[in-house]
């Protein structure tokens, strides 16, 4: 990601044939860079999040229970849905917020806040759904015992 930032930041002050054609190509890759950092912020917040909560959620069902049977999908879920909430409302309030400066126009309030919903609800969905490939590709394997 960072290379592509730097050669599309590199690009735009490149001499255009058509000074159309370079208007153009500023509005729709003029943010990437904020996109980019959004993107990577996000990341390292929820993924550091995932792994404590993972890990957290884990070793108190092994706790209460004994065993690691049949709780794989609470700390593989519980973990993940919660990243997934972080990782949106971090890429949207940096990359739409900040990067377009609706944090700061009171009317796109309910924008941000509908991005963030609707992100984190397809990303839910998703993790809920990939909890049998989960299941599958951690069978009979040590994975949910380290």
């Amino acid at each position: 990601q960072l290379v592509s930032t730097l050669f599309i930041i590199a690009a735009r002050y490149l001499p255009a044939v058509d000074p159309t054609m370079q208007d153009s190509y500023v509005a729709l890759l003029g943010q990437n860079w904020i996109f980019v950092v959004a993107s990577m912020t996000a990341f390292l917040a929820s993924q550091s999040w995932d792994v404590f909560v993972f890990h957290k959620l884990r070793n108190s069902y092994i706790k209460k229970h004994g065993t690691r049977d049949g709780g794989r999908w609470i700390w593989n879920n519980g973990s993940t849905i919660g990243s997934q909430l972080i990782d949106s409302v971090i890429y949207v309030t940096v990359a739409f917020g900040f990067g377009f400066g609706w944090l700061f126009q009171t009317e796109m309030h309910g924008m941000l806040f509908s991005m963030i919903c609707g992100q984190w609800l397809v990303k839910a969905v998703l993790a809920l759904l990939d909890t049998p490939i989960f299941y599958f590709l951690t069978r009979g394997t040590d994975y949910a015992k380290e």
